[in-house]
């Protein structure tokens, strides 16, 4: 049997306006939370020895509790890549060196999951080591040899491209995992020029 729509055209648009827009609204809210809270930096990250290790451009071991204090009051912008998948950040990397934000302000830290690459480790350790040197005081890179940060508490994505904005209390407050879109990028400069304003 055909039932008929409730209400006339103009009164369902109303009503969808009202009511059912704003709980879809809010149910994709909700779901976008989960992925947002679920990465965090815990002090007690650290990679030394087989595990991995950053370079400044030295080698040394890493341990991001330490390694924040050191940057009081700047805006982080975090990495971890699987270095096959590096070309879907384009969009960001683009826009970012364009406006080149100071080490004042923005700080860069990279994590390569060193195992899930195809090309062989010395020579993405070799690469890894001439950037570090090339932008000292602007960005740190670290190894994570053993896919640390794939495993609980970390839980990052493995075999991808993944990326977190940090307040400059370093909280999480975006974060985006595979390929990175045009519109996405403007979206993350929006809010990055907004954090480093306050």
């Amino acid at each position: 049997m055909y039932l008929k729509p409730f209400g006339s055209p103009a009164e369902r648009q109303f009503m969808y306006r009202k009511t059912i827009k704003p709980l879809l609204l809010a149910l994709a809210i909700c779901t976008a939370l989960p992925a947002l809270a679920k990465f965090s930096l815990p002090p007690s990250l650290s990679l030394s020895g087989d595990n991995g290790a950053y370079f400044i451009p030295k080698k040394k071991p890493f341990e991001m509790g330490a390694y924040l204090k050191k940057y009081p009051g700047r805006v982080f912008a975090v990495y971890y890549v699987d270095p096959d998948e590096r070309a879907k950040s384009e969009p960001l990397e683009s826009l970012l060196k364009k406006i080149d934000y100071p080490a004042t302000k923005l700080q860069h830290l990279v994590m390569i999951n060193l195992k899930a690459a195809t090309l062989p480790g010395w020579l993405l350790r070799s690469i890894m080591y001439k950037r570090a040197k090339n932008e000292v005081g602007r960005s740190t890179y670290v190894m994570d040899r053993k896919k640390v940060l794939t495993k609980p508490p970390y839980s990052l994505p493995d075999n991808a491209y993944f990326f977190a904005l940090l307040n400059k209390k370093h909280e999480v407050i975006y974060s985006h995992t595979g390929q990175m879109s045009n519109e996405e990028a403007q979206k993350i400069m929006g809010i990055l020029a907004k954090e480093i304003a306050k």
